[in-house]
């Protein structure tokens, strides 16, 4: 499943060739996607490309080592409700978007975080698995805010070895908790 593309604006019979290899847990029919001279690709599962030219009279053919395309999980996230007092639960749901691969049997791992102020990075609260459909839903207990604390959340695709996604984030969402 490659694609030619032209090295010049002209019909001339000089081209690369571009062959896709999906990585496990993808779909071996998923499409490798489109590129022209900037070489854009559609997002679907993280891949190996061997790039090589045939070669023609006086030029000599090339191959390339594959190089590794790398594509980021996506993940949507809900939390609710969006004020809170101390030792009450946020309700956390989402999804994951498999975009081209299949959601792993027992489902995949995704870590809910929060953002620590103080230290600029994100910290794990839980780790929890979808549904076969990439479905989650969980909830957080709040136990030691005191005040009043604006705490974001994002949700990540964790890497594992059957998913085809490097490891994507959702947008923060913001929680308010009274203490």
């Amino acid at each position: 499943m490659g694609r030619d593309w032209p090295l010049d604006s002209s019909r001339s019979s000089r081209a690369l060739r571009a062959e896709p290899s999906p990585r496990s847990g993808s779909s071996p029919s998923a499409p490798a996607g489109t590129a022209a001279s900037t070489s854009c690709f559609r997002p679907v599962p993280s891949r190996r490309i061997t790039v090589r030219y045939a070669g023609e009279a006086g030029l000599e053919g090339a191959r390339r080592a594959a190089l590794e395309l790398r594509v980021c999980g996506s993940v949507l996230l809900q939390a609710s409700p969006r004020a809170l007092r101390n030792g009450e639960a946020v309700n956390i749901s989402g999804r994951i978007r498999a975009r081209g691969a299949s959601v792993p049997r027992r489902g995949k791992l995704v870590a809910i975080q929060y953002f620590e102020t103080e230290a600029g990075r994100w910290r794990p609260i839980l780790v929890t698995r979808t549904d076969h459909s990439g479905r989650f839903h969980t909830h957080y207990r709040f136990r030691y805010v005191s005040g009043v604390a604006r705490i974001r959340l994002r949700a990540v695709a964790l890497a594992e070895e059957r998913w085809p996604y490097a490891p994507g984030s959702s947008r923060p969402v913001a929680v308010t908790v009274t203490g």
